[in-house]
């Protein structure tokens, strides 16, 4: 990420205001509270432990994102807000043409 050398001092290595839409992932994450609505402890069967390069981080909290009202796993220690792009294009539309732009759409 290249934003996350001009935020060397801080502690939000990515903008928590970002939403990220990402290919790869297969969860849905949020850091920024203020993306989700109805947070509440995990049910027996919904924790869950995700593992990156960076290591392991264990959910206990899942709520539902404000702007695509699905669920998503919450934790102040994510260092982004990410939308698994697999979750998103399982209830909407998501097109994507860099001829007329760079950038992924969300109907």
């Amino acid at each position: 990420l290249a934003q996350a050398a001009v935020n060397k001092g801080r502690k939000d290595i990515v903008n928590p205001d970002w939403i990220l839409l990402d290919s790869c992932s297969t969860i849905t994450c949020l850091k920024n509270r203020d993306l989700v609505v109805n947070p509440r402890a995990c049910e027996d069967d919904e924790y869950l432990t995700s593992h990156s390069n960076g290591g392991g981080l264990q959910y206990d909290e899942i709520a539902t994102t404000l702007f695509l009202p699905m669920p998503a796993y919450v934790s102040d220690a994510n260092i982004a807000n990410v939308y698994s792009l697999s979750h998103v294009a399982d209830r909407y539309r998501v097109t994507m043409d860099t001829y007329e732009e760079r950038a992924m759409l969300v109907h």
